[in-house]
């Protein structure tokens, strides 16, 4: 038995593709919207703003002139571990294995009041590589 190789298509596409690097195409974690791909938590008997309120605003400090204002106080309501995620690109898993070398995720961050001393924040990355 031989096979022939077959093209699919009879002409090239003039398709543009969207800035990538390598196979991922999403290059904005956050675009200034809130939408449920962003996610903070809050135990179910505080009402969220007394623990953590998260929104989106237009800043004159970012690029892409798009922030989130985060605001929490872990004392107003013994309020434990609080979390913020984002499920970027529709929850969407992605390979991060052939970027690992060639790109970063940026987080720009600017107190409402005064000089940060510290900032309490743990970051991650869940890679489905």
């Amino acid at each position: 038995m031989t096979f022939k190789d077959q093209a699919i298509f009879d002409m090239s596409s003039d398709q543009i593709l969207p800035e990538h690097i390598e196979n991922v195409y999403c290059l904005d974690v956050f675009n200034g919207v809130m939408s449920g791909e962003q996610w903070f938590s809050k135990p179910p008997e505080i009402p969220t703003t007394q623990c953590l309120n998260v929104t989106a605003v237009n800043s004159n400090f970012d690029i892409s002139n798009s922030s989130m204002l985060w605001s929490w106080d872990k004392k107003a309501a013994n309020c434990g571990w609080m979390g913020i995620g984002f499920g970027w690109d529709g929850w969407a898993g992605k390979d991060l294995s052939s970027i690992v070398d060639k790109a970063a995720i940026q987080l720009k961050v600017k107190s409402k009041n005064g000089i940060l001393k510290s900032l309490p924040l743990a970051a991650c990355l869940e890679d489905y590589g």
